[in-house]
């Protein structure tokens, strides 16, 4: 941290009075190392709590339940992920998930599923905005984030037609010993 951010904002000090474009270039490479190092914290305290905790105090902490109504269940009954990568990976699709439906589907509910059966971790996400045709490309990043993420993680995205609203499936393979139930 001392190294890279403190010399990104020593290098903004000298340069104020010479180049404002300069001055510029470093404060975006400052903020840069800051959200690397944050995130690199966020994902090593996220490996430690359990998932069911994870999704509980995003949704809590960010206000998100001001916006849109949430609801998150864990079938047969809630389970923890033990594998750290896994489980951020988790994380970030559901984040990913969320943060489409705020931005772009005018919904006012979305619900999250996460089962664990037969070695594997099913996704169901819906809401009920204005959704997205299964068949046609999009344009966002946001699903081709989410595609490359369970690609990773050797499983498979299914994105299903609904009359409206937005609906996806995930099949995430796992080891029976990287699960435990709370």
């Amino acid at each position: 941290l001392h190294d890279g951010l403190a010399g990104e904002i020593l290098l903004i000090q000298r340069s104020i009075p010479d180049q404002l474009p300069q001055v510029q270039a470093n404060l975006l490479r400052a903020n840069q190392d800051l959200r690397n190092f944050s995130h690199q914290l966020d994902a090593k305290r996220k490996s430690r709590s359990p998932l069911p905790d994870i999704l509980s105090d995003y949704i809590n902490h960010n206000g998100l339940l001001d916006q849109l109504q949430i609801s998150v269940d864990f079938f047969p009954k809630p389970f923890d992920v033990l594998d750290g990568e896994l489980k951020s990976n988790l994380f970030r699709i559901w984040q990913e998930l969320l943060t489409n439906t705020l931005k772009h589907s005018g919904a006012t509910h979305c619900s999250l599923q996460l089962a664990f059966i037969n070695k594997k971790i099913e996704i169901n996400y819906e809401d009920n905005g204005v959704g997205v045709n299964a068949g046609e490309e999009q344009q966002g990043l946001g699903l081709s984030h989410i595609r490359e993420r369970v690609g990773l993680l050797k499983g498979k995205v299914y994105q299903m037609e609904k009359e409206s609203g937005f609906s996806i499936k995930m099949e995430i393979p796992v080891k029976k010993s990287s699960v435990v139930y709370s």
